[in-house]
């Protein structure tokens, strides 16, 4: 069931959906911001992950300062 203002999934016990979305990177400093808003931008209630593996160009930075405060209620 979708419900039509907030798009909310539920099952069939009546409990909310959450989907989680694993973004994988490396090296994306440049790129990760935009690629994490516009994931944001799902019609569904969903979580966050963003894995980094072992980045080189500051990308740990940018998940850190930028994206943790300007993501709300996602895990990073």
């Amino acid at each position: 069931m979708v419900s039509s203002g907030n798009r909310t999934r539920q099952n069939s016990h009546g409990k909310a959906i959450k989907v989680s979305i694993v973004i994988p990177c490396y090296n994306e400093k440049e790129t990760l911001e935009e690629i994490a808003a516009e994931v944001g931008t799902a019609p569904v209630d969903s979580r966050i992950i963003v894995m980094d593996d072992c980045s080189e160009d500051g990308t740990r930075g940018v998940l850190k300062e930028k994206l943790r405060q300007s993501v709300r209620d996602r895990e990073i």
